[in-house]
């Protein structure tokens, strides 16, 4: 999804969360418990949580560096806590919230094709995600193409033409 929304404007950008511990580097800034607890200590930790032994935190200098230089961040979020806390921090009006869900038969099928390790736990972490409540979009991505759901996505974008880059047009 997140190509998808790069094809259609530069601007979009994933939103490389801090983590502490194992597995997955790529797309994440690599940190320390310490450098954490000094922005938790600084009151620069937006959201964090615990997840697959590790910890994912986003940061406000980070995310406010983003906005500023005219990025749109996509930060992909399962906790409704944390999606309020992003978006009491950047302002509703700046916020498009889109669930993004499948059918569980379906999570399990991309979960065995990305040749997960720990497709049990992913699966869990799946099964444990709770509805979003109000999002101004909620998709099932089972059936629904990513370019599709990227321009679905854009065109909620409250600036969404300011930089030239419409979404494409919607199948009928």
């Amino acid at each position: 999804m997140t190509d998808a929304l790069k094809r259609i404007s530069p601007r979009y950008s994933l939103f490389p969360r801090l983590k502490v511990g194992p597995g997955k580097t790529a797309g994440y800034r690599m940190s320390s418990e310490a450098a954490i607890e000094a922005l938790r200590a600084a009151k620069e930790i937006v959201w964090e949580n615990r997840r697959y032994a590790a910890l994912y935190a986003i940061d406000r200098p980070m995310l406010d560096m983003m906005l500023t230089k005219g990025n749109i961040p996509i930060l992909h979020m399962g906790q409704p806590e944390g999606i309020e806390a992003v978006v009491r921090h950047v302002g509703p009006k700046r916020c498009v919230v889109v669930h993004l869900w499948c059918a569980r038969v379906e999570a399990i099928r991309r979960l065995k094709l990305r040749d997960s390790v720990s497709v049990a736990a992913r699966l869990k972490a799946w099964d444990d995600t709770p509805e979003i409540l109000s999002p101004c979009l909620r998709i099932d991505t089972g059936v629904t193409k990513p370019p599709v759901t990227a321009a679905l996505i854009h065109a909620q974008m409250p600036d969404h033409r300011r930089d030239g880059a419409l979404a494409p047009p919607m199948p009928g």
